[in-house]
């Protein structure tokens, strides 16, 4: 029975190198697509400084050419100034991220220079009813399991103590000086008066119902946590969803017809440059949607623990 005891510590310590394994995977499955959200980010921000730096030098020009006001231009300033200071922390953001990236994967001297992957990639299909089997198959699920059958096994040893052991003892003797042989056999036992190990058995018994009790806690808990991410999954696929099929293209038709219209000499340049503006603040947005979707989708693989993944 103590071995027995001892072989689920054992398989408590398989599975904790399981979960462990699976933290370390997530953690950098997360940092990735945060790393590559990011990146994208500061593509987007980089053309939003561009325009903004374009609008200033075409309100300068029509300020000086005594077409616009001189508020025109401050506000083209601030605008421009406020784009590159959101550049700048973007980009000190994904530096910082590509270092967690780094640690995260367990070589935190790893330069990275570019991120390769797709945000708008497919992620998971996962149902809710899937998600909920996290509180059945997880690692912690069968910690906790091998944790109450130890428990079970050491309750049997608590009620087995007070029983007799027997001990068994042979041996030959010959004694010099009769020159006599002689064979000894001993046996001994104890005998169990007074000691009928109640309160160790109590203890056991005890210990027996936490434990079985603990299992159902890391179900719940595990069920909760599954459920709050698959909520913030499919969110997340909804907003994309929203993005990609309504307002990215408005976003892009209301900016061809604007570059018509300029072509055509019906608005000004600042209008068409607001419209690019436009665009990109959407494109912000549809790249925080994937990144939230990503994110998700990382505790999901965590609970479920995927190899495969996406």
């Amino acid at each position: 029975l103590d071995q027995a005891a001892a072989c689920q510590e054992v398989e408590q310590a398989r599975l904790a190198l399981t979960r462990a394994r699976f933290e370390v995977l997530t953690a950098v499955r997360r940092r990735f697509f945060e790393a590559l959200a990011a990146q994208n980010r500061v593509a987007v921000l980089d053309d939003m400084f561009k325009i903004a730096k374009r609008s200033l030098e075409i309100g300068q020009a029509l300020f000086k050419g005594g077409e616009g006001a001189k508020t025109d231009t401050l506000l083209l300033e601030v605008e421009l100034n406020l784009a590159e200071n959101a550049l700048a922390k973007a980009q000190i953001n994904l530096v910082a991220l590509k270092h967690r990236l780094a640690a995260a994967a367990g070589t935190p001297g790893l330069p990275i220079d570019m991120l390769y992957g797709d945000l708008g990639a497919e992620s998971l299909a996962i149902e809710f009813e899937q998600a909920q089997d996290a509180s059945f198959l997880n690692a912690q699920t069968g910690i906790a399991q091998a944790e109450a059958e130890r428990a079970r096994i050491l309750l049997r040893r608590a009620v087995v103590e007070p029983y007799p052991t027997f001990n068994l003892m042979g041996g030959y003797m010959r004694q010099l000086e009769g020159v006599e042989n002689m064979g000894v056999l001993q046996v001994t036992m104890t005998l169990p008066v007074w000691n009928r190990n109640q309160g160790g058995i109590s203890a056991a018994q005890a210990y027996v119902g936490q434990s079985e009790a603990n299992i159902r806690r890391v179900q719940v808990e595990l069920a909760g946590q599954a459920a709050e991410a698959v909520g913030r999954y499919r969110t997340a696929v909804a907003l994309t969803a929203k993005y990609q099929n309504e307002i990215l293209p408005k976003s892009r038709e209301s900016l061809e017809i604007t570059q018509r219209l300029y072509r055509e000499g019906q608005i000004d340049f600042l209008r068409l440059l607001q419209a690019q503006k436009t665009l990109n603040e959407v494109n912000l947005g549809y790249i925080e949607a994937h990144a939230a979707r990503w994110d998700a989708a990382a505790e999901l693989g965590n609970l479920l623990q995927l190899e495969q993944f996406p």
